[in-house]
């Protein structure tokens, strides 16, 4: 199946650029997610908002980017959404340009190696 892109705009404005206010974004983002007041933008590459409306939304300067082949519905990017709020999930720059930072949230990458180490000190 093909991937597809779904976009959420997230409120806030530079006060959330990565990489220096990641606490400040992902809580900003928790909870735009769960309070349902983030802007679904595109749904699985079909665009909701037409270009005009986009660049008049001021208080939106975030973009999520979920890149996913198990979005059909709004109800799935919603689920999706929130699913990467999980702690195992960090925000990543993906672009940012002048009006907009786009992030795609990344599962935090654990190796085995990791749980040896840590191993020697919980013993």
């Amino acid at each position: 199946m093909e991937t597809k892109t779904t976009l959420f705009l997230i409120p806030g404005g530079r006060e959330l650029a990565l990489p220096e206010h990641s606490d400040k974004f992902r809580s900003a983002m928790r909870q735009a997610i769960a309070g349902h007041t983030a802007k679904l933008l595109m749904l699985a590459d079909t665009p909701l908002v037409p270009e005009a409306e986009m660049q008049a939304v001021a208080k939106y300067k975030n973009v999520l980017a979920i890149e996913s082949d198990e979005i059909v519905t709004e109800e799935d990017a919603w689920a999706i959404a929130y699913e990467e709020q999980a702690d195992n999930y960090l925000p990543v720059v993906a672009d940012s340009g002048y009006d907009f930072q786009v992030v795609q949230m990344q599962p935090v990458a654990v190796k085995y190696e990791d749980f040896e180490f840590l191993e020697k000190y919980i013993s």
